[in-house]
């Protein structure tokens, strides 16, 4: 009974404040008009709303085009931005990182270089860079994360003088002779080392960064580098090769510091062992 008051009291004082005021309701569409507003004919409804409809119909259709129009813009900023940042960021750098086996580039065979230009220049400048920087003796464009068959490489011609090659498609042409010795790799842990059977005289044919064709003859440990760094541009590692790991100094270092440390944990967990007996 109390809400049935309440609402009837309500719907009174509304009726009232309409007869006060002189609001009254719409014939077609039953809201209230205020005084001062005229009524609102269902033919101007329609044609009002015929033409906000029209106009959401070509705000929506251009703002459609504009989106479509920002996707294609969005798709070519992304397909040559890595290009313009790979030039860019080639460019600004002093060296080059050393990319670290088990990468897949270090197992591929790298693609011949078909025209030489001012980005292979830049290339080799940077592998230059690094070469020095790390002090090796061979570096190829997969061992930096580039799949070009290009090594630079640090041929010794005395005691105290080294040439710093830069070689374009190298490849063997002849070779004969037969050493082993110990090599190691930049992409390989340090301390990692294999003996390796190479040929000791070698006949390579390769070209320079002015497009010139070179054959060079190189011995001992030259031809070694030199094949070495050929062995990269072809997806092999020294670890591919057969015999077991030469046992450097650091290796054995290592060795001990573990067989210490599990023989320090296994004294450890025998005396908890014991003191827990006591206490039993």
């Amino acid at each position: 009974m109390i809400l049935v008051y309440i609402s009837c009291g309500a719907r009174n004082c509304i009726r009232r404040y309409h007869r006060k005021y002189s609001i009254s309701r719409c014939q077609h569409c039953k809201t209230f008009i205020m005084p001062g507003e005229k009524e609102v004919s269902p033919k101007q409804v329609k044609s009002t709303s015929n033409t906000v409809q029209h106009e959401v119909t070509t705000s929506g259709i251009l703002a459609l085009g504009i989106l479509l129009l920002c996707f294609a813009i969005g798709s070519l900023l992304f397909s040559t931005i890595p290009t313009v940042l790979d030039r860019v960021s080639l460019y600004e750098k002093q060296g080059l990182d050393i990319v670290m086996y088990p990468n897949i580039i270090l197992r591929e065979v790298a693609e011949p270089i078909e025209s030489i230009g001012e980005e292979e220049a830049q290339l080799a400048l940077l592998m230059e860079n690094t070469l020095q920087r790390v002090a090796g003796e061979d570096l190829s464009a997969p061992q930096v994360g580039v799949s070009k068959r290009m090594s630079v490489v640090r041929l010794g011609r005395s005691a105290s003088d080294a040439e710093v090659l830069v070689m374009i498609n190298p490849y063997i042409i002849e070779q004969d002779g037969s050493s082993t010795e110990l090599e190691g790799c930049l992409s390989l842990p340090h301390g990692l080392e294999r003996r390796v059977s190479r040929s000791e005289r070698i006949l390579v044919r390769f070209l320079t960064l002015e497009g010139e064709e070179v054959t060079l003859e190189e011995t001992g440990g030259n031809a070694r580098v030199i094949q070495h760094a050929i062995d990269h541009l072809n997806g092999i590692l020294i670890v591919d090769y057969a015999g077991a790991p030469e046992i450097t100094p650091a290796i054995l270092l290592a060795i001990a510091v573990y067989s210490a440390s599990a023989v320090i944990a296994v004294v450890i967990y025998i005396l908890n062992r014991r003191g827990k007996r006591v206490r039993d």
